[in-house]
């Protein structure tokens, strides 16, 4: 069978061109290599089975090719053509390796439990809940019912189920959290002050309507290859309990920019140094261990060529202003879209627009 092979192998070598029989031979090579080699390095059984699919393509397109060979010469062939069922049991072996795989792939182990992550930044927290395989659920703990933009600047409150619960079967965790400095309604209601006047009841200041996409430099995104198409500006009121926040962002979330209104200035500055504070270079569950920091009279700017995060803060007067940029991450020895100076430069684009805008009161 093997001698057969081989003089049908040199027959097509003289009738077809010789880069298609190189790329079915090494096609074939390539599958049986790593339907033998796969299972040593630990993907077991299923990489046997969708490998030896792959190998029957190029085998199939060989005898496909002989056939249309000896039809036109008019030599003998077998009356039943196999290669339709081939292509039927190559794919089934293809599909039934990935369907094995995943049925094979290991659970959670039964005796997992609820980690503690009160106190964690939200970006952290999802991390360790993605790797425990569960879905993620936020809920703003002010009751507010804001939506999380930048999930860097908001902290862990609570958590469903609570730290220790035996995870088993659970399929969704739901973490309560706030924006880093704020701090969560109570669980339980307080009592109603004494009744005053209705010139002593307090309101909340109005919230000023604000425009945050007038502070993104969209010539600077063009520049640094990043799409120049805004998103709505989204605005969240202040309340008795919250202060006013503004947001703008691009259509591919490459770049967005949340401003906080704070009480007085050093609670601006507070906001802004806490959220590029030197330790988040540090912390492993973040994106900025490899990151350069360098830092601004308030705040500084953290750019992660490595991993494609990079995050920018600083304060004006009583606001604090939140920057994030994802971009593509640099890779040694590629020529990268997005190199430190482009990301350095888009910084500073959008940090000298948002100065004059804020200083101008023109957004």
């Amino acid at each position: 069978m093997i001698t057969s092979g081989l003089r049908q192998l040199r027959v097509l070598a003289r009738v077809m061109p010789t880069w298609k029989l190189l790329c079915a031979i090494g096609f074939f090579g390539f599958a049986v290599f790593c339907a033998v080699v796969l299972p040593f390095s630990g993907l077991g059984f299923p990489a046997v089975i969708t490998y030896v699919g792959l190998a029957l393509l190029p085998v199939l397109y060989l005898i496909a090719a002989d056939r249309k060979y000896k039809r036109a010469t008019g030599q003998p062939r077998l009356s039943f053509n196999p290669v339709p069922l081939g292509i039927v049991v190559s794919i089934a072996l293809i599909f039934g390796g990935a369907l094995a795989a995943d049925a094979l792939e290991p659970g959670r182990d039964p005796d997992t439990v609820m980690p503690d992550l009160v106190g964690m930044e939200l970006p952290a927290a999802k991390n360790l809940l993605r790797d425990l395989d569960l879905d993620i659920v936020t809920r703003d703990d002010t009751g507010e019912d804001r939506q999380v933009w930048i999930e860097g600047n908001w902290t862990v409150t609570s958590q469903t189920p609570a730290a220790g619960t035996l995870l088993a079967e659970l399929a969704e965790a739901e973490l309560g959290v706030v924006k880093t400095g704020e701090t969560p309604r109570p669980a339980t209601p307080i009592a109603d002050p004494p009744t005053t006047s209705s010139a002593q009841i307090a309101t909340p200041t109005p919230t000023p309507p604000r425009n945050a996409c007038l502070l993104i430099d969209t010539d600077a995104l063009t520049t640094a290859h990043l799409s120049p198409t805004l998103e709505q500006p989204l605005t969240d009121p202040a309340t008795p309990i919250n202060k006013a926040t503004y947001a703008c962002g691009n259509d591919l979330s490459e770049v967005a920019i949340e401003i906080t209104t704070h009480a007085g200035e050093a609670d601006a500055a507070a906001a802004a140094d806490y959220a590029t504070r030197p330790d988040i270079l540090t912390d492993p569950y973040t994106p900025f261990a490899h990151a350069t920091r360098v830092p601004l009279p308030t705040g500084a700017k953290v750019i992660a060529t490595e991993t494609g995060v990079s995050r920018i803060s600083w304060s004006h007067g009583l606001y604090s202003i939140l920057l994030e940029i994802n971009s593509d991450p640099v890779v040694t020895g590629l020529t990268s879209r997005h190199p430190h100076t482009t990301i350095d430069r888009l910084a500073d684009a959008i940090i000298d627009r948002t100065e004059q805008a804020l200083a101008n009161d023109s957004w």
